[in-house]
């Protein structure tokens, strides 16, 4: 998908924002090699990156029996 940046939004942030995790920054680094050259941190507005598609998966169920209570 394609994000335009706004003023000071990082790569962290940016992960953050789509990934639900910061740390999760390099796929976004690797689609955009020269942004992420340009601006090793902070963006400038109106940039339009690449951010991937990316399958996060689900935290595991409980194992837990629903009728037992800690």
């Amino acid at each position: 998908m394609i994000y335009t940046t706004i003023e000071g939004d990082r790569w962290d942030t940016i992960a953050g924002k789509y990934y639900g995790d910061a740390s999760l920054y390099e796929p976004i680094l690797r689609e955009n090699p020269t942004y992420a050259y340009q601006y090793p941190t902070m963006l400038p507005g109106g940039l339009s990156i690449t951010v991937p598609y990316m399958v996060i998966p689900p935290d595991p169920p409980d194992p837990s029996p629903s009728w037992q209570t800690d």
